[in-house]
């Protein structure tokens, strides 16, 4: 999440727990040749970082501040 809140793309290997708050914002690399594919992708067309920058950071702030979890959990325990 902190690279999500700093406005930074997320080159990540396909973990469950990723997947669960990917919202079409997260590029899967599980093998150098995956990771360095999607690098080019990124740098070779610049409204698809910004788009996915901004998808991931805003689903960072709207869902994933330590507010909003403490509002979730406090709706779980009541």
């Amino acid at each position: 999440f902190e690279y999500l809140s700093m406005k930074k793309l997320v080159i990540s290997t396909r973990l469950d727990e990723v997947k669960i708050i990917d919202k079409e914002f997260i590029f899967y690399g599980d093998t150098h040749e995956e990771v360095v594919s999607h690098i080019k992708k990124i740098l070779g067309d610049e409204k698809l970082g910004n788009d996915s920058i901004q998808i991931g950071y805003n689903t960072a702030i709207e869902n994933y501040t330590w507010s909003k979890i403490a509002e979730k959990f406090i709706k779980i325990v009541k």
